[in-house]
């Protein structure tokens, strides 16, 4: 945008408003708080082996209910419809109706964390080829999961966590391998789900994503602030956190008045700040922010700053609780880290909205799901109690 490029989001041509400075501190700022608070465990504490019959019982348990929820969303919601392009991804989410919630629970909390338990059982294991092939099952099973939604990088989410495990601390190479097949899938999906005429035209698109869509809202938000344009309250969007049916039931806030409902809700008050027409909003259009927009909206370069702080802050603080979980053996705590990783702070750092990094559903949400993975390794705690009595 700084150099001329359109913005699609905001449909302007950019040009030098000074945001360049900005974001290069922004950015600064928060590599440099990362890096302050960032440790290392001083002691790593050698993880214990387990049989390898409870690696094979959990992840049999993992395999039945993924496939399970496979079967739901293809022959209950009829999610294959959208494989075939019969209808839009779009379409098939307003399908869902109240039912939503239940494939948004398997897709952000029951199957990425599932599969990051198993990720972390099969790194205390022997890591034998049977062993690699079963979770590599899961793994594809995780991703047809996530493909059901006909979006471009669910499949890759799905898993990410279980390979945030993986790869910890693992050589560079490896990484770059990783990056690669995910970028890879992503163009496939890509060129499945939003209709490109080939697979170059798919490489375009996302190029294009990861570049001008992924700042253009910042920059012309930013040149909001710089001309003088006042921008709404931010404060009251936190109000979000406590879920809609609470702003609706006990606070009285009326949905039907878009005004009042968009000044609570900061995704649809940044489609407002940002020129999207109210009926395009309400059809479900979102677009890309940043923590650096939800910072110039918040106070302008102090609003900013913050946001950088933040960002640096929070990433150093969730990688301090995985490395720990991972040298201390927790396995259900270093999923758990590992997932909100993947799931939320990472989409956070890329879109912004900070609400829904402590949502009232995400905390209940993952309540839920924690507690089903530790029932599908109980048995497992249960006979490791029972062999220590033996001994």
């Amino acid at each position: 945008m700084y150099n001329g490029a359109y913005g699609i989001s905001v449909g302007e041509q950019g040009y030098d408003n000074g945001s360049l400075s900005i974001f290069l501190l922004y950015t600064v700022v928060s590599i440099f708080v990362f890096f302050m608070l960032k440790k290392r465990t001083a002691t790593s504490i050698q993880l214990t082996k387990i049989r390898p019959f409870k690696f094979y019982r959990y992840c049999f348990r993992v395999l039945i209910l993924i496939s399970f929820l496979v079967g739901v969303m293809l022959f209950v919601f009829n999610a294959d419809r959208v494989w075939y392009g019969e209808i839009g991804k779009g379409e098939f989410r307003a399908s869902l109706g109240s039912f939503g919630f239940f494939a948004y629970l398997t897709t952000k909390y029951i199957a990425p964390l599932s599969l990051a338990y198993a990720a972390f059982l099969y790194k205390s294991s022997n890591r034998g080829l049977s062993e690699a092939s079963l979770l590599a099952v899961l793994f594809v099973l995780g991703m047809v999961l996530g493909s059901t939604w006909g979006f471009k990088a669910t499949g890759i989410t799905i898993i990410l966590p279980a390979f945030l495990i993986l790869l910890w601390s693992s050589s560079f190479i490896n990484i770059v391998f990783f990056s690669t097949i995910s970028l890879s899938v992503i163009l496939v999906f890509a060129f499945i789900f939003d209709g490109s005429q080939s697979l170059m035209s798919a490489f375009s698109s996302i190029f294009l994503r990861l570049t001008v869509i992924q700042g253009d809202v910042a920059w012309y938000v930013w040149g909001l602030y710089e001309t003088g344009v006042e921008l709404p309250p931010y404060g009251q969007t936190l109000a979000a956190a406590l879920g809609d049916t609470v702003l609706e039931n006990i606070f009285s806030f009326d949905k039907s008045n878009y005004n009042e409902w968009i000044s609570i809700h900061y995704d649809m008050l940044l489609n407002d700040v940002a020129g999207v027409p109210q009926s395009v909003a309400q059809a479900g259009h979102s677009i890309v922010g940043t923590p650096f927009t939800e910072g110039v909206i918040m106070g302008g370069a102090g609003g900013v700053l913050f946001m950088a702080v933040l960002s640096g802050g929070l990433s150093a603080i969730v990688f301090n609780r995985i490395d720990r979980s991972l040298a201390m053996g927790n396995g259900l705590l270093c999923a758990f880290w590992a997932t909100y990783f993947s799931v939320f702070l990472f989409p956070w750092l890329r879109g912004g909205a900070v609400v829904q990094l402590f949502h009232i559903s995400l905390i209940l949400s993952f309540s839920a799901s924690i507690f089903l993975v530790f029932l599908m390794a109980k048995l497992t705690v249960l006979e490791k109690k029972s062999d220590r009595c033996k001994a």
